[in-house]
């Protein structure tokens, strides 16, 4: 998948049991993240997302990170270690990483409130670069 495509629509069950489909996020933009609890770019770049959630929550931001070559009891153990508070899910048989081509974790794919990608990270974000990708799409007025 490349920035300018609609993402492909999938089907996951977040940590907490609830069914999430990309399609009903339609309106929202959805950072997704591809991650394990065994990569440690990973670890480094989780407290970044959240601080991004945290300021973008309430104006429509939705992170959606999936777990791939997890277990939900590590999953679990991670989102209390970091205080997550968006929504983990697992990517189980790596369904929506082959769909998305991801070459490995961590991967972030922005997908506008279209359902279209406009940006690919295939690496560790930054800071920084987290407030590029997502400041255009908050920009008051």
């Amino acid at each position: 998948m490349r920035a300018g495509l609609r993402a492909p629509d999938f089907q996951v069950v977040s940590l907490q049991g609830e069914t999430v489909q990309l399609s009903d996020l339609r309106g929202k933009v959805v950072l997704l993240n591809f991650w394990g609890t065994w990569c440690g770019p990973c670890r480094r770049e989780m407290p970044e997302l959240q601080a991004a959630y945290d300021r973008y929550a309430d104006d429509g931001l939705v992170i959606l990170a999936l777990a791939v070559r997890d277990e939900a009891d590590l999953v679990r153990a991670f989102r209390e270690e970091f205080g997550l508070t968006f929504t983990l899910a697992l990517d189980e048989g790596e369904r929506v990483s082959s769909a998305f081509k991801v070459p490995g974790q961590p991967s972030t794919f922005i997908i506008d409130q279209n359902g279209v990608i406009q940006q690919q990270y295939f690496n560790l974000l930054t800071a920084d670069q987290l407030e590029e990708a997502l400041a255009p799409f908050f920009m008051q007025g």
